[in-house]
């Protein structure tokens, strides 16, 4: 008689138990099950596009995870100045932090994900290297199929996300295994930052929050991170800030008082200081470019 396999985080990896004749418990319990179990998904754009050969986007630093999977075609993406051709049959993930353009499509008819993965606010894939693996083909059929005039089904796309970002678990369970320290270490600040994006960033009241040396902290994350503190937290707060321009249609008024700004003026000086771009040319910027790769 077959037997059904239950799957619990309460035992040790690979450990199984008996629970009666028909059921099988197999342990899940490890440090990267666990991360991955905590993550949370938030998809910012997905789709399917037809990019043409006139079709070329302009180099930016992307604050968000993306999924492309390819259909038909071919086309070129540089991330952080290493060039990847696009071809049918595969799966290819940029990690968020990388500076991205796509330009040479022969056309290029694609599948893609934008989404955002955090652990604690903390975006986990961050300036991780580029993927690619082959695309099994119940992937690629479902991809394809349904049609643009009715709504998505977003639990069904989430699935869909999780799928293919499945194909590339052994790296980046790695990557987890790789930064489980810093992540276990400083997961108290990461949360810190998290609940404290809607104001300023004061080293000294995370220092008494805490209870440690504020001066301390500061040399320990900069030799971790390459970056002080405060510079962690402008960036995270400028990528939510991104984020909320990307994925809704609040007035601009409204996003900057969700962090803090209750001045407009100070808003978009601080994000164009932040970012080379105004708030509101940064939106026009994306709306102009998805209106590109949907021609």
């Amino acid at each position: 008689m077959p037997v059904d396999k239950n799957y619990s985080l309460s035992m040790p990896l690979g450990t199984q138990r008996s629970m009666n004749r028909r059921i099988l418990s197999v342990g899940l319990e490890s440090y990267e099950n666990g991360v991955f179990n905590s993550m949370n998904i938030t998809l910012l754009g997905f789709g399917k596009v037809m990019l043409d050969r006139q079709f070329r986007s302009e180099e930016r630093r992307s604050f968000c995870n993306e999924m492309n999977v390819v259909f038909k075609g071919r086309g070129r993406l540089r991330y952080n100045g290493k060039e990847t051709i696009m071809t049918p049959g595969n799966v290819y993930f940029f990690p968020a932090g990388g500076s991205m353009s796509a330009y040479g499509n022969e056309p290029l008819y694609k599948y893609y994900f934008q989404f955002r993965m955090l652990m604690n606010g903390c975006e986990v894939f961050r300036d991780a290297r580029a993927l690619s693996v082959k695309a099994p083909r119940d992937i690629l059929v479902k991809l394809s199929a349904g049609t643009a005039s009715r709504p998505p089904d977003i639990l069904a796309v989430r699935a869909h996300a999780l799928g293919c970002l499945s194909l590339f678990s052994k790296q980046l369970g790695s990557l987890i295994e790789h930064r489980r320290g810093d992540y276990s270490r400083f997961e108290p600040f990461f949360r810190y930052v998290n609940e404290h994006l809607n104001g300023e960033f004061s080293l000294a009241d995370y220092g008494e929050h805490s209870g440690q040396s504020a001066k301390n902290f500061a040399a320990q994350f900069k030799k971790q991170f390459g970056e002080s503190p405060k510079k962690y937290f402008l960036r995270e707060k400028v990528n939510r800030i991104k984020e909320a321009l990307f994925y809704s249609d609040r007035m601009l008024s409204e996003i900057g008082d969700t962090f803090g700004f209750s001045d407009q003026f100070y808003f978009s000086r601080f994000f164009k200081k932040m970012t080379g771009i105004t708030p509101s040319d940064y939106r026009s910027s994306i709306a102009g470019e998805r209106m590109a790769a949907h021609r």
